[in-house]
């Protein structure tokens, strides 16, 4: 009976790490296809508090906290994530 449980719950887990596998190579591909516009370091910027997102490492993601764990200032944490959102309502970074 516990076995049972604990074979559900490795299971269950494995599970909840494939989707994010697929989250991430999806948020790479992205990150990717971004113009050059788009420095390195403010892409990694975007791939790290994706990741934390994505893992749910912030709790809830807060601007103090995504740019307090990435020591990056508040305004260039915001300028980024609001260029990457024009970029994502334009339909893609080429």
């Amino acid at each position: 009976m516990i076995l049972d449980l604990v074979e559900q719950a490795q299971d269950a887990v494995l599970s909840d790490l494939a989707e994010k596998r697929v989250q991430l190579d999806d948020l790479k591909r992205a990150i990717d296809e971004l113009d050059d516009t788009f420095t390195e370091r403010a892409k990694d910027i975007l791939f790290y508090a994706a990741q934390m997102h994505i893992f749910g490492a912030f709790g809830e993601s807060t601007l103090d906290g995504v740019s307090g764990y990435l020591d990056v200032k508040k305004p260039i944490f915001r300028k980024g994530v609001r260029k990457a959102a024009r970029v994502q309502d334009d339909g893609g970074g080429t």
